[in-house]
């Protein structure tokens, strides 16, 4: 048995998650036995408006077919990626909606609310202290066995003791993301400039309440400028890197 029987596989070596974690954590704790050390992962962070999507496939689809020509197998493992999985899955492990969740995560150290109402319901008798450990875990889960792209969650921050790691951040001027959402999204520059305002402010305080320390650009091994640098550079600047460190 590999760990790629809890995964699900297509074409383009696109890794995702099957919700099964004590499985996954059977198996974990049998391969990190054999492996001298934790890793190699990768995160990705980036600003919204620079979209990693098609930045992580292809660099999925580049990392797995090197291997796959080397015949480089290790540990059975091709490398994977995860995202909104470490929500669903810490969701489903404390029995709370993946809304809650980040809702308690994202409100954590500013309101009294559930102080009130502890003991009333299951979901109150969760401290946010449980939920942030319960996400944590579940990160560093994947990054310590290896194999993996992190994209956002704060991956960086939590994973940043990891040796065995590489740490990027996709960012952009803040003209060029005003234009590119405002035209995928068919709204004013002013909606979008809100809009990205937003989500890059939940995206700090998510990181900075999942690690307990204040957002810096040193959570980061490189930051790479998406208006100036195309998908295929970003992929090959990035898959050099882990070249030069032995992580493929």
């Amino acid at each position: 048995m590999c760990l790629n029987d809890y995964f699900m596989e297509v074409p383009n070596h696109t890794i995702f998650m099957k919700i099964n974690l004590k499985k996954y954590l059977d198996e974990r704790d049998r391969i990190q036995g054999l492996k001298k050390a934790d890793g190699p992962v990768v995160t990705i962070s980036r600003q919204y408006g620079c979209g990693s999507n098609k930045i992580v496939l292809k660099l999925l689809n580049k990392i797995n077919s090197f291997n796959d020509a080397k015949k480089i197998k290790a540990a059975n493992v091709q490398w994977m990626y995860i995202n909104k999985e470490i929500i669903d899955e810490s969701a489903r492990e404390l029995r709370l909606s993946p809304k809650r969740l980040e809702q308690r995560v994202m409100t954590h150290g500013t309101s009294v609310v559930d102080d009130i109402f502890s003991g009333f319901s299951h979901h109150y008798s969760l401290t946010d202290k449980d939920i942030i450990k319960k996400v944590k875990e579940i990160i560093e889960t994947y990054a310590k066995i290896g194999h993996t792209i992190v994209v956002g969650r704060g991956g960086s921050a939590i994973a940043n003791k990891i040796r065995n790691s590489l740490h990027v951040r996709l960012m952009a001027p803040l003209d060029w993301r005003i234009k590119k959402i405002s035209e995928q999204r068919g709204i004013s520059k002013n909606e979008a400039e809100e809009l990205i305002g937003n989500f890059d402010r939940q995206r700090v305080l998510w990181t900075e309440n999942l690690s307990g320390k204040p957002y810096s650009d040193t959570f980061f091994d490189i930051i790479l400028n998406r208006k100036s640098l195309s998908e295929d550079e970003i992929v090959k600047t990035i898959f050099g890197l882990m070249q030069n460190r032995n992580m493929v």
